[in-house]
């Protein structure tokens, strides 16, 4: 991870829209409905993850999904057993020399 002018420039902007949200939402006087503290610092909280989240996407681009396609070989014995699906019941697993109890 690198600290990058484009880093600094999205976290700047996350905390300055974080501190506009708070300000912005300051109950007025003679408003009936009045936002607490705790409402008001979620909603600077909210609004900074959101400009990282979408700063951060715009500044380091989207890299996409690795895929892997399917291969059709079949694994070699050196894998070992897989005992997830298969050979499951202690009988089994008794024949093949293996203690299920032991911890």
């Amino acid at each position: 991870m690198t600290l990058d002018l484009l880093t600094a420039f999205v976290v700047l902007a996350a905390l300055v829209l974080a501190c506009l949200v708070y300000r912005w939402t300051a109950p007025a006087p003679s408003s009936p409905v009045q936002t607490s503290r705790g409402e008001r610092l979620m909603y600077a909280a909210g609004t900074a993850a959101s400009v990282i989240v979408i700063g951060s996407y715009l500044a380091g681009g989207f890299k996409g999904f690795k895929y892997d396609a399917p291969t059709t070989e079949k694994p070699t014995a050196a894998a070992g057993p897989v005992l997830i699906g298969q050979e499951t019941n202690p009988e089994q697993l008794a024949a093949l020399g293996i203690d299920w109890a032991a911890p």
